[in-house]
């Protein structure tokens, strides 16, 4: 089954040069790839990956990773600043930073993912310990939009051979889960 999205390919590439191993790459190249159609004229021509073969030694130098944490250093997340002109709410919100490590680790990691990805989203939930911010890779990230506005976001979950799918939407956030099998979802029973 060919998928037909041009940007879905590209964050799958994206990841696969960030990722640095030669065997993610060569994977991606001839597995991956043939899955997505998007302009033939360029698809069917050979590239290294997808032609060597198991016995040609091949290195990927890891240099796009390198360049993605050099911007963190760049970058420099400590010195990001995010104020509210509520009181309150800059209490509540620095609290939330201490508690998620927010400027120390989630910054790094979400400009990193930019780097590569071209973007990246924040999923924020609420357990019985406190309030959870997570970078979430944007290939498994949805902005569900409507006439121009976000109305809604997706976030797929691949467990135990299933996709979960957590739609968080104003007021609400409700689950799906999908049986997938060459590319083809089920819809199944949400686990617990």
């Amino acid at each position: 089954m060919k998928k037909d999205n041009l940007f879905e390919r590209e964050i799958a590439e994206n990841e696969a040069w960030f990722n640095g191993s030669s065997t993610v790459l060569e994977n991606f190249f001839k597995i991956e790839r043939p899955k997505y159609e998007v302009v033939k004229m360029f698809d069917n021509k050979p590239t290294f990956w997808n032609s060597v073969s198991g016995d040609v030694p091949r290195v990927h130098s890891g240099l796009p990773a390198l360049i993605s944490k050099t911007w963190v250093r760049l970058i420099n997340p400590r010195d990001v600043e995010i104020t509210i002109n509520n009181e309150a709410a800059q209490e509540r919100w620095n609290a939330i930073a201490k508690d998620n490590r927010f400027y120390t680790r989630i910054m790094p990691q979400l400009i990193v993912t930019m780097s590569w990805g071209g973007y990246a989203v924040l999923k924020l939930s609420r357990d019985d310990k406190g309030d959870i911010i997570e970078v979430v890779n944007p290939k498994y990230a949805r902005v569900k939009e409507e006439r121009g506005r976000i109305v809604g976001y997706d976030f797929e979950i691949y467990e135990n051979g299933l996709v979960i799918v957590e739609h968080y939407e104003p007021g609400r956030v409700w689950y799906e889960a999908f049986e997938e099998v060459q590319n083809r979802r089920t819809k199944v029973p949400v686990p617990e």
